[in-house]
């Protein structure tokens, strides 16, 4: 599958990549340089192949709150949260964003990969006065990314259509079409996202990129996203997320309201939590640029004692960062551990994170 954008995305020297069924341009000028703009100005990327699925009427509320793992009650109108979908036994069905955009209407942006999981999903849960529908194929989502976004954005739409704060949502107009702003990022900085009609993406893409030439902004890819999500310490689905991975495991008990009456994995969630589990997720620094890859296993005194889910140089930082699971016993930060990469094994040690120190200001 395409976007409306993939001829333009050519002219503009993208080098394009399959992910989950789409084409979808991996760079334009590089990954590094992107991701290096998306810090210091400011950067915009076509993120049409994510799934949207739209849950409305009266019982929408309540068929969301069996499912997902935040208070449902506590999201209001105009507001966003992030949060999960977990199975029986606690492990993620899929980490999603939960836009509220009336009273009785929801917008969920799912993983494009998970879209027709999480259909079946939550249509297995759903009741009377509740409609699901998949909204993905004629959705279009733009991202404005970094310190300048909002500067791009003024100039845009209205400056009091643009959301005040983070995770919030307004209702804008963009080059005549009717458009969804929000303020939900996943780059670990600043930055907003436009949801409009996919018959509508190439005039407000063009529209964004012309008037971000003026903010030095520049087109990125799905590369540079990788890496930027990373430094902020974010999970992927299908790399630090998936079905045998618990919220307690992802150490994203944040999202997990355990006062809930009742949700799908709650009991398995309270009993990990309760009893502790084997391995965490954690961050890892390795020296020079010896970098480790998913599936790279992390040793310590020679053995394995977890693996690594994902792994980057971030040029914003000058280092090899990577995340992964591991032993509980070896997760402290500060540990010493050796990653065995493909090449050779380099000595890598536990850090906090995020890596970068970003801030969503601005």
């Amino acid at each position: 599958m395409r976007t409306p954008l993939y001829e333009e995305q050519l002219r503009m020297g993208a080098k394009m990549t399959e992910f989950a069924g789409w084409e979808m341009p991996m760079y334009y000028s590089g990954i590094m340089d992107e991701a290096r703009a998306v810090r210091r100005t400011a950067g915009i990327f076509d993120l049409s192949h994510m799934g949207e699925i739209g849950v409305i009427g009266s019982m929408g509320v309540a068929v969301l709150d069996i499912l997902v793992t935040v208070d449902m009650c506590k999201i209001g109108v105009g507001r966003a949260a992030y949060s999960l979908m977990c199975g029986e036994s606690g492990g993620i069905v899929d980490d999603l964003i939960i836009y509220r955009k009336s009273e009785n209407e929801y917008l969920l942006v799912v993983n494009a990969s998970n879209v027709k999981k999480d259909l079946e999903w939550i249509d297995a849960h759903k009741t009377d006065g509740a409609d699901i529908v998949d909204r993905s194929q004629s959705t279009g989502l733009i991202a404005i990314q970094g310190p300048k976004s909002r500067g791009i954005l003024a100039e845009m739409i209205p400056a009091e259509h643009i959301p005040a704060q983070r995770f919030r949502i307004n209702d804008a107009s963009i080059a005549g079409a009717n458009v969804m702003i929000a303020s939900t990022g996943y780059t670990g900085g600043p930055g907003y996202e436009i949801y409009c009609r996919m018959d509508d993406l190439v005039s407000i893409w063009n529209s964004a990129t012309e008037i971000g030439n003026q903010f030095e902004a520049v087109p990125c890819g799905l590369g540079a996203r990788d890496v930027l999500r990373i430094e902020a310490g974010y999970p992927l689905y299908d790399h630090e997320l998936s079905e045998s991975i618990s919220p307690v495991e992802a150490r994203l008990m944040w999202v997990v309201d355990l006062r809930k009456n009742s949700f799908v994995g709650k009991a398995a969630i309270q009993m990990q939590q309760s009893a502790g589990v084997d391995r965490l997720r954690v961050g890892l620094i390795s020296e020079g640029k010896c970098i480790g890859r998913a599936g790279n296993d992390i040793l310590v005194d020679g053995r394995p004692v977890g693996v690594i889910t994902s792994g980057t140089f971030s040029p914003n930082i000058e280092s090899s960062i990577a995340m992964g699971y591991i032993d509980k016993e070896h997760s402290d930060i500060g540990a010493e551990v050796l990653i065995e990469t493909k090449n050779r094994r380099c000595n890598a040690r536990i850090v906090g994170m995020p890596f970068y120190p970003v801030t969503v200001e601005g």
